[in-house]
């Protein structure tokens, strides 16, 4: 994918196949050079992103450099209202600022913790993210945060298929995101939730073998194991769990009483 960008020098950090990094001011002088009689003051910055498949089919964005500035703003203003707990007012700035141009990344980041925190999963909510997955191709958190939209939706098929992309995404990325473990975490809760103990069992167990101390996990593969008619392996994680503080594990082992 490349992006052509009409902002002023930045480097944008993007999750899809590594970074998008600003090209030198040599380039940055011959492009505007050619282009300033038709653009006049628009200044054109190449932005290369590293892309792991030759044959992927590229992808031009232009991004008026009023426009990013502008999203800055808004995007500034909504971290603000964040803060102030006026998570309404931050979300519809959030949308705006990506209304104003939706290539500015961490945009979404912002939009997705205005989803945890509102519990808002509503259709427009949902039909960003999923232009958002057309913007950034291969992009893990994406994939994981419309996962997440799904599930609170309760679409555990949809849920599960974002959460096997993010997982699928990461192994191509150098850096593990930060909800990398949610990626499985989730996925086994959806699964969960259908019934399918065997692959949430899985998953549990991959979380735990990442983050042992992890009650979540603990209790939930336990209940897998339950339903498996694994009881001894139940108990066990029940215990586990129970030992590192977590109260509600008491609950299950009654069962086993």
């Amino acid at each position: 994918m490349k992006v052509e960008q009409t902002c002023l020098p930045c480097k944008v950090i993007g999750r899809q196949r590594g970074e998008i990094v600003v090209s030198g001011q040599k380039n940055i002088n011959s492009i505007s050079d050619k282009l300033m009689t038709t653009m006049k003051k628009t200044v054109f910055f190449i932005l290369i992103l590293f892309s792991i498949q030759a044959f992927c089919q590229e992808k031009i964005f232009i991004v008026d450099v009023a426009n990013r500035n502008n999203a800055i703003e808004l995007t500034n203003l909504a971290r603000k209202k964040f803060e102030n707990k006026e998570y309404q007012n931050a979300t519809d700035l959030v949308i705006k600022s990506i209304k104003t141009d939706s290539v500015f990344r961490q945009n979404y980041d912002l939009l997705y913790k205005s989803v945890v925190t509102s519990k808002n999963s509503s259709d427009s909510i949902l039909n960003i993210f999923l232009r958002a997955k057309e913007i950034f191709e291969e992009d893990d958190e994406i994939c994981y945060y419309t996962g997440e939209i799904y599930r609170m939706r309760d679409d555990l098929n949809a849920a599960v298929n974002e959460y096997t992309l993010a997982i699928h995404y990461s192994s191509i990325i150098p850096e593990k995101s930060f909800f990398f473990n949610y990626f499985y975490l989730n996925r086994a809760s959806s699964y969960l939730k259908q019934k399918k103990y065997d692959l949430a069992e899985k998953d549990f167990s991959f979380v735990l073998s990442q983050d042992a101390v992890n009650t979540t996990a603990l209790i939930n593969r336990g209940i897998c194991n339950y339903y498996l008619g694994k009881k001894d392996k139940a108990k066990n994680d029940w215990i586990e769990a129970n030992k590192l503080g977590d109260a509600t594990a008491l609950s299950y082992l009654k069962k086993l009483k």
